[in-house]
């Protein structure tokens, strides 16, 4: 019997590398548990912010549309709307809330007639708009908000956020409304750190039908705005458990005064980790 040095160098090399491999296996267990726990905390604690970032704009927003509304029925009870004034004061108003692309009123009509803008395009009718209907349909609604839609002074996708005004014996006079560039979601999400991977959604809850408020990085087209496609999984773990989250580092919060859903997916570190292990072990060629 011959010894052969090469074959049991082969061996041993095999061996020890078999050796090193449980190892991975063991620390890539462990690590997997560690970096999924981390990124879940992670993506749970950026989401409440970001929700929490949506509520207090739209508390303004609405705060700022309560002010016109006041502003209206006070002129409406002197018995006549000053153009001039209204316009100014639109305009004012607008100055604290940087977030809208203008501040405008449509009648009862759904003719908008007022307007921060200086220079409004006539003819503008909103009374196809589902924001005006509900207001208009439905004297005890408060705050309505739009689904995505393109504005049609701006051109750009905007969600509006509008409320009734009334006349002075109740009825409906009209609507005062803000529209916001969902851009603006985009800028909020783009400044969130969830790594290279990591993916922001943010969408309405269930009374909106999941419909798609803004995503970073976008996608299409499966991102498209307004959208409503998601999986019966998303849907029916958000509709059983609004704020109890959704495991596998992806957490989901219902904003309430909105009603909409922020998810936010972190890919963990962890692969490039594995990779890292992958690495430690060579095998004889």
């Amino acid at each position: 019997m011959h010894f052969r040095p090469a074959r049991a160098v082969t061996v041993i090399v095999i061996l020890a590398n078999l050796f090193v491999c449980s190892l991975v296996g063991v620390s890539l267990h462990a690590s997997y548990a560690q970096y999924h726990d981390r990124a879940a905390i992670t993506s749970r604690n950026t989401n409440r912010l970001v929700a929490q970032t949506i509520e207090d704009e739209i508390r303004r927003i609405d705060f700022g549309l309560r002010v016109v509304a006041d502003e209206y029925t006070r002129q409406s009870a002197v018995g006549r709307i000053d153009p001039a004034t209204l316009t100014d004061f639109l305009r004012r108003q607008l100055e604290r809330l940087p977030v809208s692309g203008g501040l405008r009123i449509a009648d009862q009509e759904g003719k908008v007639v007022f307007s921060s803008d200086k220079a409004l395009p006539g003819g503008i009718s909103i009374t196809d708009r589902d924001y005006f209907v509900t207001l208009r349909d439905n004297p005890s609604h408060e705050l309505a908000i739009s689904r995505p839609l393109i504005g049609k002074i701006s051109n750009q996708w905007v969600l509006i956020f509008a409320r009734r005004l009334s006349a002075a014996d109740g009825s409906f006079a009209g609507v005062v409304l803000a529209p916001v560039a969902t851009e603006w979601f985009e800028r909020k999400f783009s400044r969130l750190d969830v790594g290279p991977n990591g993916t922001v959604v943010f969408r309405g809850n269930a009374s909106r039908d999941f419909d798609m408020l803004g995503r970073l990085p976008p996608a299409a087209p499966a991102g498209y705005m307004g959208q409503t496609k998601v999986s019966s999984q998303f849907r029916a773990t958000i509709t059983a458990n609004p704020r109890e989250g959704i495991p596998c580092a992806v957490t989901i919060e219902s904003s309430g005064r909105f009603g909409s859903s922020g998810s936010i997916g972190t890919v963990a570190p962890w692969r490039g980790w594995c990779g890292y292990l992958a690495s430690s072990v060579r095998w004889p060629s």
